[in-house]
């Protein structure tokens, strides 16, 4: 009996046995994720901000009490943006209950840390998403931190438009600011959703407050474009209207420049004398601009037609492209005779807005005039008329001069044009015999580069080295984004680097050849640099004009000119269009992080695209 005791004592029954394997087995694990936790830790402590995003990552994906105390360490010893984000974004792995924790403890940072540590706190709340909604709406709502409420307000910003009250829009409207709060569109498509009374009122308060910033005057205007009523129509009018007040850095331009294409997109006319009063005082952009956008409500008016018939022999080349794109409008023969004659001016900015007008008058002497410009043309403005002629025709001999005069020739007299749909269709059937395959190009940014023999002019100033909403910064963007283009780039084509700060830096002496080496060295050129200095805008353009092989520029910046030759934009629009019309160059420019009156006005000038980015 004593035996059989002593016996059961010293060996356990079968499921004590088990039971007491896992406690140990448990009791290992959690040593082994301590362990694992502190060596972690431990590479963070050592390399600082050099620490790979992995380890955190690691560290958060742990999931334990363990992990989440090393984790709250580890943020002590990381001081750079980046470094703060990945850490702070980390304690997105934790579930419930640890993830509660988690929301208090970045609550918290946000709310007494250093500025640096509230920012990347407000990224990680950001990361948690649900569970931490409460905590971003006091950010948004009390953060001494600009930059902590916009990236609130952005993590906010379905709640709010969903809401409608014009105590959230006017939260928007303060704090939103792209990239760090989010993309542009969807500020934009989160305005859209204000269009009640009480939030047109608000609307209107935005828009005449001196102060405000112009990124979200032009994004106001962008939503109110799309809300109907004559109130809206309205308050656009007002923004023409707006003016500039001293040691605040608003762009008027901007702003008049967005209101008058919104006006135009809505099909307003009531705004007239506005208009009038925009060419007289305005900017020569939006002189410009307004000067156009009169033509929709004047076109047949026989004085209008008079003034415009003045303009195209104007001795500034932009004026008389605005007035190829009005004489475009008009129906009257004399307006007709003179955008012919406009195409065969001696600007390129002018021939190529004659060029995209003649798509509009639809006529069987636009199709003559344009094979015209087939057999004078070279380089991009060949491909213009290619386009339009395609348009017009529904039939396609790409860009050989030649076959197009062959098929003239033959078939011009008894020609019929066909309508808009006919051409579109006979378009849409090419492409699917084709399998979908188009003209050989590259982009960038969006853009289309058609070009043969192109320079590059990128800005690598100091705001370059800002970050995206996904956390890269600007200047990594672009050299995705131009590995991207190169790759596609037609080895044998001519291309050069220009990137500018405060000078402008040629990576060669002359256009040269791709080759896959060269595509290789240009993009490590980008990869070394450090972004710095100002904004010279106008040396890297001059830089780039300088070469006489040079058919067109991509220009990307992310700021006004506040460095080299000439600043003033106006200075600079008038005088890089007169060089770039001398010698045919077309200007494609990208802005990045914010609008760009003076890009787009480059691009406009010359025949060129023009995209904004986030």
């Amino acid at each position: 009996m004593r035996l059989a005791l002593l016996l059961a004592l010293l060996v356990p029954a079968p499921g004590l046995a088990q039971d007491g394997e896992a406690q140990e087995g448990e009791a290992q694990e959690g040593e082994a994720q301590e362990g694992e936790a502190q060596r972690l830790l431990a590479i963070v402590r050592e390399r600082g901000d050099d620490t790979p995003d992995k380890v955190f990552e690691s560290l958060g994906k742990l999931g334990d009490q363990r992990a989440l105390a090393a984790l709250e360490r580890a943020a002590r010893h990381v001081s750079t943006p980046w470094s703060l984000q990945r850490v702070y974004e980390a304690f997105r792995h934790f579930e419930e209950p640890l993830r509660a924790e988690a929301v208090v403890f970045l609550a918290g940072v946000a709310e007494d840390g250093e500025r640096l540590h509230k920012i990347g706190a407000v990224r990680g709340l950001v990361a948690i998403g649900g569970a931490a909604k409460r905590n971003l709406a006091e950010v948004a709502a009390e953060s001494e931190v600009d930059t902590c409420r916009q990236i609130a307000v952005g993590a906010l910003l379905s709640e709010l438009r969903v809401r409608r009250r014009p105590a959230d829009l006017e939260l928007i409207l303060a704090h939103y600011r792209y990239p760090i709060s989010g993309p542009r569109t969807a500020c934009v498509r989160a305005l859209r959703a204000f269009d009640n009374a009480a939030c047109l009122a608000v609307f209107r308060a935005a828009l005449l407050d001196s102060e405000l910033a112009s990124q979200t005057r032009t994004m106001i205007i962008d939503a109110l474009e799309e809300m109907p009523g004559e109130a809206v129509d309205e308050l656009l009018v007002r923004a023409l209207e707006i003016e500039a007040k001293a040691k605040v850095d608003v762009d008027v331009d901007a702003v008049r420049l967005a209101a008058i294409e919104a006006l135009g997109e809505r099909g307003y006319r009531g705004h007239v004398l506005a208009l009038e009063r925009l060419e007289r005082q305005g900017s020569d952009a939006v002189a410009r601009a307004a000067f156009v956008a009169q033509s929709s409500a004047r076109a047949d008016d026989e004085r209008w037609l008079r003034r415009m018939l003045r303009t195209a022999r104007s001795k500034e080349p932009q004026w008389r492209s605005a007035a190829a794109t009005v004489l475009a409008r008009s129906s009257a023969p004399r307006a007709h005779e003179t955008l012919f004659e406009l195409a065969s001016d001696e600007a390129s900015s002018v021939r190529s807005s004659a060029i995209a007008g003649l798509a509009g008058l639809r006529t069987k002497s636009s199709v003559g005039a344009l094979v015209e410009r087939m057999q004078a043309e070279e380089g991009y403005l060949r491909g213009a008329a290619r386009q339009v002629l395609v348009r017009l025709t529904g039939v396609d001999h790409g860009l050989s001069p030649a076959r197009w005069r062959d098929w003239w020739d033959s078939e011009g007299a008894g020609f019929v044009l066909p309508t808009r749909a006919e051409a579109l269709a006979a378009h849409l059937e090419r492409e699917r015999v084709r399998g979908g395959r188009t003209t050989k190009s590259t982009t960038f940014f969006g853009v289309t580069i058609e070009e043969t023999a192109v320079c590059f002019v990128l800005d690598v100033s100091s705001s370059m080295a800002e970050r995206s909403a996904g956390g890269a910064t600007r200047l990594e963007l672009v050299e995705r984004e131009l590995a991207r283009s190169l790759e596609r780039y037609a080895t044998g084509d001519l291309f050069n680097l220009i990137l500018f700060e405060s000078s402008a830096r040629v990576w060669r002496d002359r256009l040269v050849p791709m080759t896959e080496d060269e595509r290789v060295r240009a993009l490590r050129h980008v990869a070394r640099q450090n972004p710095r200095g100002e904004t010279a805008l106008y040396d890297g353009l001059v830089a780039a004009l300088e070469d006489p092989r040079v058919e067109s520029l991509v220009v990307l910046s992310d700021g006004a000119p506040t460095a080299g030759s000439v600043r003033e934009p106006e200075r600079i629009v008038k005088d890089v269009l007169g060089r770039a019309s001398k010698r045919g160059v077309r200007i494609h420019c990208v802005s990045i992080a914010r609008e760009s009156a003076l890009l787009a006005q480059l691009a406009r000038g010359t025949g060129g695209d023009y995209h904004s980015v986030e």
